[in-house]
């Protein structure tokens, strides 16, 4: 399957969340914190991140939207033959 007919999802994460990883990693955002990010592990499938996006009421972020499609399948590693 081509990377553009990669099956995408949307995952939705509380702002209190992200500042608890935010302060866990020490890092003054959460700007920086999804500067880091490049993929996510939902129920045991690896999942790229093409984006994200806050959601802000009052002045404040309240919600992450994070846009995620399947990684492309990884063949197995196979262990080298001494000699």
């Amino acid at each position: 399957m081509a990377e553009n007919q990669r099956t995408k999802y949307e995952l939705l994460v509380s702002a209190s969340a992200v500042a608890d990883q935010v302060t866990l990693l020490d890092l003054v955002s959460a700007d920086a914190l999804f500067s880091l990010v490049a993929s996510v592990n939902v129920s045991g499938m690896i999942l790229l991140v093409e984006e994200w996006a806050s959601s802000v009421s009052l002045g404040e972020p309240i919600m992450y939207r994070m846009l995620l499609r399947e990684a492309e399948p990884q063949p197995a590693l196979q262990e080298g033959k001494g000699a």
